[in-house]
């Protein structure tokens, strides 16, 4: 059984309550950034078109948990997030740093939205906007903006896809695995742009 499908078939209070730690961890915790946050939500938009789960309650409870997770991000990066990528290897290093901060410096604040729809990038940019000290005010203001385009957007594709097409939600492991291809195919697309770049 993946982890989605555990989520889906918990019960709307327990996939209320895993969808919230998923999208908090995976955009405020350096350990959550192999979490499925697009997948989760687009098929939890499924569901709730046959009226499985609440539409609002998956939007109520993915976008705070987004606007909390990236605040505890970027905290942690005001921090010490100079201290966690200075290494020379690794996933914590500079080389990791340097994609990131590509993107920072490429699309300023945008970036901290625009990287709710890019897998891993989302949970090192808070961190990099700590460390590089962008105001709070302003990071606040992207944030909440990221959180309500990316959660609102991804769910209620799921949603709208679940009410055209009758019984989606069997084959919702395909469709997961879909939008896992579709995100790691973004990511790859926006790594080779940084690495042609830096050339």
């Amino acid at each position: 059984m993946s982890y989605i499908t555990f989520v889906t078939q918990s019960g709307p209070l327990a996939a209320y309550t895993l969808t919230a730690i998923t999208i908090f961890a995976e955009t405020g915790l350096l350990i959550g950034f192999f979490l499925p946050g697009d997948s989760l939500l687009f098929g939890l938009g499924i569901l709730a078109a046959n009226h499985t789960l609440g539409f609002y309650w998956i939007l109520l409870v993915g976008i705070i948990a987004g606007i909390v997770g990236e605040s505890v991000g970027y905290a942690i990066g005001k921090k010490s997030g100079h201290a966690l990528f200075n290494h020379k290897t690794g996933f914590f290093s500079k080389k990791q740093l340097s994609q990131v901060e590509y993107f920072y410096t490429r699309y300023g604040t945008a970036t901290v939205i625009l990287s709710r729809f890019i897998p891993i990038i989302r949970t090192f940019v808070p961190l990099v906007a700590g460390a590089a000290e962008m105001p709070y005010r302003q990071f606040l203001i992207a944030n909440v903006a990221g959180a309500v385009i990316w959660i609102g957007g991804v769910t209620a594709a799921g949603y709208y896809l679940g009410h055209l097409i009758p019984n989606l939600d069997h084959y919702i492991n395909l469709i997961v695995l879909g939008v896992v291809a579709i995100s790691l195919l973004t990511m790859a697309r926006h790594l080779l742009t940084h690495r042609k770049a830096m050339h």
